[in-house]
């Protein structure tokens, strides 16, 4: 297909079947990208039979010709986290205003952050610019710029990520370490499965990983997720955030972080957005914290002590300097 042939179209995945990555795109029209994850869009999708059915495959370089003729959006920040600690909450609130695309954990995107490494680096960021294009079309007519909300496992690519976007804004959000291990402890995540994720993210290998227990696992991965983001605590672009801070951070730290201008009216909606659970809206939202820690194991406490506490307690001091900084920038004019 030619790539004026693709309004429409967005890229629903990348494969690697040999040298050079294949784009495969799925039929969305003008439906808006509002749902919790980027998947949960494109299975709503699919329920029309024409998206079922039909889906083209290109090589890679059709990005390029499809950026030259739609550049897409304006990217105006990344939201990288810890994991279950509302990065969601936040990109349901932006998403709640539709001048704002939000594509979150899109396939495409991870299949060129964790693929391609014998590439060559300059090309591999070339293709992330392409992709990130292709999803960051204007899809209801009404949309301005596009925030991209990140898998956990992606922080480590910050580099890869700051080196192709060097002007884009990024926020790490975080949470305590036992609430968020006591989540893990409650439901497995798919990235614990062991070779979801490369092995040599926590220095070791594949088997070494089948036998390590899988919370202790959770939680090394977790704590090198942390110091990752920790790496690039000096970055300006770059804003922490508290879980503890939510929802009211959405509309005020991160939406100024994020340069956006907020009239009422759009607070107003982004505060109504918040009231529902980010991952099941169906439901009203109930901050769970408390009985996170209730529940949380002795085993998740000893882990979350061990391999997250130090990490966390270095983000909270690196949190406090960056407002400190922000409140004599904003007390100075500068």
């Amino acid at each position: 297909m030619k790539p004026e042939g693709l309004d429409g179209w967005i890229p629903s995945r990348v494969s690697w079947p040999g040298g050079e990555p294949l784009v495969e795109w799925r039929w969305l029209g003008e439906r808006r990208l509002t749902e919790p994850f980027f998947n949960d869009t494109l299975n709503r999708a699919v329920r029309d039979p024409f998206t079922l059915l039909f889906r083209h495959e290109t090589p890679i370089g059709t990005l390029r010709s499809r950026a030259e003729i739609r550049p897409g959006l304006r990217l105006a920040g990344f939201i990288l986290h810890m994991s279950r600690c509302g990065s969601t909450l936040v990109s349901q609130a932006l998403s709640a205003s539709p001048e704002n695309l939000v594509i979150s954990e899109a396939p495409a995107l991870d299949s060129l952050l964790r693929g391609g490494t014998q590439v060559d680096p300059e090309q591999r960021i070339t293709w992330i610019r392409w992709v990130v294009s292709a999803l960051g079309q204007q899809r209801a007519g009404q949309e301005t710029k596009c925030f991209i909300k990140l898998d956990c496992w992606h922080v480590p690519y910050l580099p890869l990520l700051r080196k192709a976007f060097p002007d884009v804004p990024w926020i790490f959000l975080y949470r305590d370490p036992l609430e968020v291990l006591a989540s893990h402890e409650l439901a497995l995540a798919l990235w614990r499965v062991p070779g979801m994720l490369d092995p040599e993210l926590i220095g070791t290998d594949l088997t070494s990983v089948r036998l390590m227990d899988p919370l202790e696992y959770c939680a090394r991965v977790l704590g090198k997720i942390c110091e990752a983001a920790l790496s690039f605590r000096a970055d300006r672009l770059g804003r922490l955030v508290n879980y503890t801070e939510l929802p009211e951070a959405s509309w005020t730290t991160i939406g100024s972080h994020f340069g956006m201008a907020l009239p009422a009216a759009d607070i107003a909606v982004m505060r109504h957005k918040a009231q529902f659970n980010a991952k099941v809206p169906q439901l009203h939202f109930e901050s769970d914290s408390r009985a996170k820690r209730n529940r949380a194991s002795a085993h998740a406490a000893a882990l979350a002590e061990r391999w997250l506490a130090p990490a966390y307690q270095r983000l909270e001091q690196a949190r406090t300097e960056q407002n400190y900084g922000a409140a004599d920038e904003a007390a100075t004019g500068c």
